[in-house]
Parts: structure tokens; C-alpha cells; sequence
């Protein structure tokens, strides 16, 4: 843990210092730019219960964005600022905050990039990957540092480390927040116009802090995982497009417990994978993944996904979209049997009236399964319906150049 503090206090002090130079002589663009969300729908299973309650939810969200180009450097930051509101169910009236920043420095043979983020939330606005728990009215912080560096060999060859600290809270007990690093060390090849590849070794470490209904003994349980994943990237055809990552992963979980220190060890494959099909109409894709994911149950869990998406274009300004999403998560370590199925269907219309004014709707059915084996319990399955629409105002700011 102190070496990664070190790591990390030094990377953010390298990458803080370098953004106070990024004025330079080179000509720069300035911009300022803004938008405005306003979307009613009907949710008829809010908590996603077997006893379901509906209710009417309006959100209204406001966004500025500020940019600063020049031929070496760019300066993108971001915040937005919404409220949530529930018709029938006023006690889950919440607000949303978010604040990026993402930046980056280049020199002939290397890339140096820092991006930050701060996010408040409804937890149950992600429960969806998450956990599963739609009940809990906690509000989520998420706090991400992400500084990395490339470098070019060659004009085929490529090295990238990076590093990522990510702080996870909930303003509730019933939750465990987490903090959790990961350095990643990257090679790619390229080995034409249409096909390169590349190998990643990486290492992450997850500290879970205790919630209401941890046991007392476990008190900060850690999760530290080692992978290497191989990569590629193959131009098929102009319409036709392959994406791969796959490779394995060595994960082991420390517990305290009265006799000390309990260690369970787990492995398994991951996976990153999508074809891509895209014509002058019709953008598609298919994806199958699987990886590690901080649950808020106080679990690292395994998530293995399918997932399709595609949108039609009828016209420049109509659009139809089509996204489905499967998701199997369960627990990494040996002893826990908690499992998790989800489904999400969500077909979408979009209208563009104007370069300033869109307006969308969407419906989505959701489904989840749970199960606990280890416990011999019964699978509890309950879905939700949602109907909304949307309308957006993009204000177009200002640009200016020296």
C-alpha cells in the first residue's frame, strides 16, 4: 500500500506540473460550449422488487464544457450538474454532479496524458453493473486519477504504461465503497494498414471497506489480481471490422479473520471482444467480454457479458437504435456462490430537429436473476419497464483562435 501511495503521489505531481505549461507558442483554440437535458419517463419497478412501485421521474441536467487546443497540447474539462426527481416516490429525489478533465502533451516520440474525473450519483442509477441493488437510496462517489505515458520506438512499434487510482464511497452503511489502483505496461505492433497487435501485463489491487452487514472481523478485505492479455485489431473489409483482447488472470483475496490473515486464490480467462459492420446507414456491433468489477456488496465479482447494438439512419436527422445487453456476474472467490443474471433490451429513436434542439425516447425492458448456490435459496427473478422521453438544447458557445 506504501508503494503504491508513493507511485501515486509522484504520477499526480508529474502530471499536475506539466498542465501549468501547456500555454505555449504554438496557436491555440479556445472553446466554450453548453447543453441542456430534460427527460420525463415512467418507471413501473423503481427498486426492481417483487413488489413493484411505480412512479413518474423527471431529470433535468445541465452541461459546460471548456476546451484549449494547440498542435502539442489539448485541455478538455467538463462539468455537469442535474436533479433527479420522483413523482410518487419523493423520498429517492436525489441530485448528480460531474467533473472530467482530459488532457495530454505531445513531443516527436512521446504521449504524455492525465485525465481526471469526479462523479456523484444514485448508486441505483448503476446498479445495473454494479451490484444488482436497485433498493438502497445511497448516493455514490467516484473519484478517478488516470496519468499515462507512450512512447513511439519505431513508426510499427509502441510501448504505453499506465496507471489508474479509483475511490469508490456511498453515503449510506448499507454499501462498502473501495479503493482501487492498477498499473498496466502495453506493447503494440503494427503490422499493416489493417492489422496490429499488442501485448498488456498488468496488476491491480482492490481494498473493500466494510459495510452494515460485513461481519466486524473484516475489516478492509483485499484483492490483488495479475493478468496478461494479448490484443488485436483487424481491418477486414472497409465495412468489417475485428476487435480481440484475451488472456487470463490470477486473482487472490485476503480476509482477516480471529486466527489471521485468510487468502483464497481464483483464476480465470478474460475477454474483450466485438465485430464491427458499418455502412453509410447502419452502424452494428457485437460484443462478448469478461472481467473484474468492485461490487458495492464488499466482492470483487467476475462479469461475463454479450452485448448488440446498431442504429439506423433513415435520414441526416432520424435515427433508430437498437441496444441489447447480457450480463452473468458472480463472485471471484471460491467460497461464495452469490450469482446474477441480467438482461436489458432497449430500442430508441432519435430526431434531430436542429443543430441545437434533438429530441429522443426510448423504451427498455430489464430483467435480473438472483441466485444464491451456496445457500441452496431460491432464484428471485423480477423486471421493470421504462418508457421516456427526452429533449436537448446544445448551445453552440464561442471558439476563438490566436
Amino acid at each position: 500500500m506504501t508503494i503504491f501511495k508513493s507511485i501515486r503521489l509522484r504520477a499526480i505531481g508529474i502530471f499536475s506540473s506539466y498542465l501549468v505549461f501547456f500555454v505555449d507558442g504554438f496557436a491555440a483554440n479556445w472553446s466554450i460550449e453548453a447543453q441542456l437535458n430534460q427527460s420525463l419517463g415512467y418507471y413501473d419497478n423503481v427498486r426492481m422488487t417483487t413488489q413493484a412501485q411505480g412512479s413518474m421521474q423527471y431529470l433535468i441536467t445541465s452541461i459546460l464544457n471548456m476546451g484549449y487546443t494547440t498542435e502539442k497540447t489539448s485541455v478538455l474539462a467538463s462539468a455537469s450538474y442535474g436533479e433527479q426527481r420522483y413523482f410518487n416516490l419523493t423520498k429517492l429525489d436525489n441530485y448528480l454532479q460531474n467533473y472530467t478533465l482530459n488532457s495530454f502533451y505531445l513531443t516527436p516520440r512521446t504521449r504524455w496524458e492525465f485525465s481526471a474525473s469526479f462523479n456523484v450519483a444514485p448508486s441505483r442509477n448503476t446498479a445495473f453493473q454494479d451490484s444488482g441493488n436497485y433498493v438502497s437510496n445511497a448516493q455514490k462517489y467516484n473519484l478517478s486519477l488516470s496519468p499515462s505515458i507512450s512512447y513511439q520506438m519505431t513508426e510499427l512499434d509502441s510501448l504505453v504504461l499506465s496507471f489508474n487510482y479509483t475511490d469508490t464511497s456511498y453515503s449510506t452503511k448499507d454499501l462498502s465503497g473501495n479503493q482501487s489502483q492498477n498499473i498496466q505496461f502495453n506493447w503494440q505492433k503494427k503490422w499493416s494498414e489493417r492489422f496490429n497487435q499488442g501485448l498488456t501485463l498488468a496488476y491491480s489491487q482492490v481494498i473493500f471497506e466494510p459495510n452494515a452487514n460485513t461481519d466486524s472481523l473484516q475489516q478492509n478485505s483485499q484483492n490483488n489480481s495479475y493478468s496478461m492479455t494479448l490484443s488485436g485489431n483487424y481491418l477486414y473489409t472497409p465495412t468489417i471490422k475485428f476487435n480481440m483482447n484475451i488472456g487470463g488472470r490470477f486473482t487472490e483475496t485476503q480476509t482477516p479473520t480471529i486466527a489471521g490473515m485468510n487468502s483464497n486464490f481464483s483464476s480465470g480467462f478474460l475477454l474483450n471482444t466485438a465485430v464491427h459492420y458499418t455502412t453509410e446507414r447502419l452502424t452494428a456491433q457485437l460484443g462478448f467480454s469478461r472481467s473484474l468489477i468492485p461490487s458495492s456488496f464488499g466482492q470483487l465479482q467476475e462479469q461475463t457479458g454479450a452485448n448488440f447494438n446498431a442504429t439506423y439512419s433513415f435520414s441526416a436527422t432520424l435515427s433508430l437504435g437498437l441496444t441489447m445487453t447480457y450480463q452473468l456476474s458472480q463472485s471471484t472467490a471460491n467460497n461464495v456462490r452469490n450469482q446474477r443474471d441480467n438482461l436489458m433490451i432497449q430500442p430508441s429513436l432519435n430526431w434531430q430537429l436542429s443543430p441545437e434542439w434533438v429530441i429522443s425516447s426510448y423504451y427498455q425492458y430489464t430483467t435480473q436473476n438472483n441466485h444464491n448456490s451456496s445457500t441452496n435459496s431460491n432464484s428471485q427473478t423480477v423486471n421493470a419497464n421504462v418508457i421516456n422521453l427526452s429533449i436537448s438544447y446544445y448551445w453552440q458557445g464561442w471558439k476563438i483562435s490566436r
